[in-house]
Parts: C-alpha cells; sequence; structure tokens
C-alpha cells in the first residue's frame, strides 16, 4: 500500500481562466466576502458539463485575524490548501469515519496537525480510480 496519488500531470506555460489556455486551476489569495476559509469554483466547463478550469481562493486575511501563532496559521494554509485541491478532484465534504483528512470542514484549532495535510486512503482510493 502507498500513501500517494496516481494522477497523471502535465505542466503549461499559460495561465489564465478565458478557456483559450490550459490552466486548471488558479489559485488566489484575497478576502473573501462570503466570510469562508476558502473555496473552489468552476469557471470553464466542458458542453458535457463536467469542469475544466477551477479558481480557487483562500481568504487569508480571515486565517491570520483567527489565530494569534504563525503555526496554527501555518497549519490552517495547508489544511485550506489540501481542502480546496481535493474539491478540485471531486472530493467532497466528509464527515466521520473520515475526520482524519482535510477534506473535513472548518478549523484546524491548535491540535496535532498531522490530518491538516493528507486524505485518507479511502480519498486516496478514489482519486487514483478517478484520474490514474
Amino acid at each position: 500500500m502507498h500513501n500517494n496519488t496516481s494522477a497523471k500531470r502535465s505542466y503549461h506555460s499559460t495561465c489564465d481562466l478565458s478557456g483559450s489556455g490550459q490552466t486548471d486551476i488558479v489559485w488566489q489569495e484575497l478576502s473573501l466576502s462570503s466570510g469562508a476559509i476558502g473555496d473552489a469554483r468552476c469557471v470553464v466547463k466542458w458542453s458535457s458539463g463536467r469542469c475544466d478550469r477551477y479558481l480557487t481562493r483562500i481568504n487569508g486575511p480571515l486565517v491570520r485575524s483567527h489565530y494569534s501563532s504563525s503555526t496554527y496559521e501555518n497549519r490552517q494554509f495547508r489544511k485550506t490548501t489540501c481542502h480546496e485541491l481535493g474539491h478540485t478532484l471531486g472530493l467532497d465534504h466528509y464527515p466521520s469515519p473520515y475526520t482524519s483528512s482535510c477534506q473535513r470542514s472548518g478549523w484546524t484549532g491548535t491540535i496535532d496537525s498531522s490530518w491538516t495535510r493528507t486524505w485518507t486512503a479511502h480519498h486516496r482510493g478514489h482519486i487514483n480510480a478517478w484520474f490514474g
């Protein structure tokens, strides 16, 4: 058993959301008016309805104002990045028994952070089946 995903990947030089480039995900850090910690939304769809390009945003000002420690801020940034990337891969929010996954919603708190940077074997299995 391995802990990696087997998603195929390629790299492109253009970065746009217009539909003419090759970018799959554009990341931004900014204040979200919704008050969410982060979000991932489809901005270009194929005619089949499947998403071709995502805009993924992290609410940096909110994260920095929530924690008094840069250690906890960093854990939250890492967790939110993992979480939103999961959405672009097709993962949803997962309650128990998958609470040891970054797909768990919400704040990391100040507890052990190992779960903030990975998906469970269950999630990796889905990613491998969909993209492997």
